[in-house]
């Protein structure tokens, strides 16, 4: 999830989401096409998010007042599954949605690779 309101989350058009799709993991919002003002973007609901019930989100800070905040104040929010079991990450904005710098994309990669090779 890259923002609370909406709720964006990157498809396979985006860098994120085939950053993600490098390391195999599970992304939502993959297939999904929506209507969103940013490229490789979709709006997701509240509800469409307890119903795919995650094991693990990835948020990105996008230097925002904790965008982690901001969703533990959400009623949904405590039904997932992630979050109940503490499987919520958070990154940088730069190196998963921006690509940044080598580093910012290594250090990202380095973070994916620890969870998702569990």
């Amino acid at each position: 999830m890259v923002s609370r309101q909406p709720i964006l989350s990157p498809n396979k058009n985006s860098w994120a989401g085939d950053l993600l799709k490098q390391f195999q993991a599970q992304n939502l919002a993959s297939d999904l096409q929506g209507g969103s003002q940013f490229g490789g973007y979709v709006t997701l609901s509240a509800e469409k998010v307890l119903q795919a019930n995650p094991e693990i989100i990835l948020l990105v800070d996008l230097g925002q007042e904790g965008i982690a905040e901001q969703l533990k104040a959400e009623p949904f929010w405590q039904e997932l599954k992630a979050t109940q079991s503490d499987n919520v990450y958070v990154f940088d904005y730069y190196g998963l949605v921006n690509l940044g710098s080598l580093a910012k994309i290594q250090e990202v990669c380095q973070q994916l690779a620890k969870i998702f090779s569990r």
